[in-house]
């Protein structure tokens, strides 16, 4: 199982490498970003909410993924 981050493409290369490497040290997993697209490995979805919650940054992750029961 992996946890996509998606949606954030425009943000550029550079940054979403660096949101990887914070995602990938909160979460204690391995991780790569692929085509514009953050994969972290297992089911991290509440820690990189929690991330984005702390970051104040306006955007919001929703309850669950779609296809996925929350």
């Amino acid at each position: 199982m992996v946890t996509l981050v998606a949606g954030l493409h425009t943000y550029g290369e550079r940054r979403l490498e660096a949101m990887a490497r914070e995602f990938k040290a909160a979460c204690g997993a391995g991780g790569t970003v692929k085509n514009g697209v953050i994969e972290i490995q297992g089911d991290q979805l509440e820690t990189i909410r929690g991330w984005f919650e702390k970051q104040n940054s306006g955007l919001s992750v929703p309850p669950s993924a779609p296809g996925i029961p929350s």
